[in-house]
């Protein structure tokens, strides 16, 4: 819910910001896929630059994420293998 809010509150702000529809849409767009690239379902957070991780901790939709898998799998014991590593 609140991740819902977050972004409905960011595209309400550019809207705002932007002087026209076209402007606002443009910047939505390319916020979102940077904010989604680096949320950790992309990119896993140990490949992310340093120089990057700020992004990580700033989108709403790795918190969102994070949250989901921890109350899933917070009490599996086993390691999980992810597809195309060792």
């Amino acid at each position: 819910f609140c991740s819902l809010l977050i972004f409905n509150y960011c595209g309400m702000l550019m809207v705002a910001l932007m002087p026209n529809i076209h402007m606002a849409l443009t910047l939505r767009s390319s916020f979102f896929s940077m904010v989604n690239l680096f949320a950790g379902f992309v990119i896993p957070k140990q490949k992310i630059p340093n120089w990057w991780i700020w992004m990580y901790y700033l989108s709403p939709t790795s918190w969102v994420l994070e949250g989901l898998l921890s109350s899933q799998y917070g009490d599996v014991d086993k390691e999980i293998i992810v597809f195309g590593e060792k």
